[in-house]
């Protein structure tokens, strides 16, 4: 009698593992894994070889299959959601670590420059997504402290994009920049 309960026990469990979903292979219809990674890679604008991947995973936002791409160089993080069917990034992000203290060097050259203002901002966050200020349809750039920081916050809807920033008002720094479609 006891044989019988494990050996059902072991089947039950057998077939529970089996009816799991499970991503082993790319499914029909979308893009690899190593399709999406070259995506941010790409549009990161940085070499493979500097980079190190923290996360590549494949998972449904929305009812839409979208692989997650995070990775790191250096002191900057990028995260990607990108649409397996289509391979189109559906969302990025890049960030500076808080902790990170600039080379003293940097910093002395960042002392020297004045104070950017509203406009500055705005022109710097425009340059980098690399747009013109006549495509914008709608943009906003609020003064805020973070982190004992003076900095701008920098929005601006391009088409169906929606570009979000935030600069140093000391240097014009970019710390983080987020550029997601409006659904």
């Amino acid at each position: 009698m006891r044989k019988i309960m494990i050996t059902t026990a072991i089947a039950a469990m057998a077939l529970t593992l089996s009816a799991t979903p499970v991503f082993a292979a790319t499914p029909a219809g979308t893009i690899s894994e190593n399709k999406a990674k070259q995506i941010a890679i790409t549009d990161a604008g940085v070499a493979e070889g500097d980079i190190t991947f923290t996360k590549v995973h494949l998972d449904t936002d929305d009812g839409r299959l979208e692989y997650e791409i995070e990775f790191v160089k250096g002191t900057e993080e990028f995260d990607y959601d990108i649409d397996a069917a289509s391979g189109t990034i559906v969302s990025r992000d890049q960030e500076i670590e808080d902790d990170y203290v600039l080379p003293a060097k940097t910093e002395k050259k960042a002392t020297k420059k004045s104070n950017i203002n509203e406009n500055d901002a705005l022109d710097i966050a425009l340059k980098d997504a690399g747009v013109s200020k006549k495509d914008v349809s709608y943009s906003t750039v609020e003064a805020d402290f973070d982190d004992g920081a003076e900095e701008f916050d920098v929005e601006f809807h391009v088409g169906n994009k929606e570009y979000s920033y935030t600069i140093a008002k000391k240097d014009g720094r970019i710390i983080e920049h987020e550029a997601e479609i409006d659904d």
